[in-house]
């Protein structure tokens, strides 16, 4: 082998080498430690629960209903407990 092979690839070796480490680095960019070390605390681990859904009433009008006293027996004012479990 000539000397220019040699050299040649010597520098694609160093390169080869330096994009390794910079995508090793990328990868452990964000990571406060290592995942293998990871340790929890007993608050971590406690279970989360969904908030239970409450459904709309579900109100039943027949032929015998009359629609215009039930539009002005309801209140318009909306309220921070309509939003809950939303």
């Amino acid at each position: 082998m000539n000397k220019k092979t040699i050299v040649y690839a010597i520098i694609v070796l160093f390169i080869i080498i330096i994009l390794i480490i910079v995508k090793n680095i990328n990868k452990t960019n964000g990571e406060l430690t290592n995942p293998g070390l990871v340790t929890t605390t007993g608050q971590d681990t406690a279970p989360t629960t969904a908030p239970a859904y409450n459904p709309p009433k579900e109100i039943k009008y027949n032929e015998s209903t009359d629609l215009k006293k039930e539009l002005e027996s309801i209140n318009p004012e909306v309220l921070d407990s309509d939003f809950e479990g939303i």
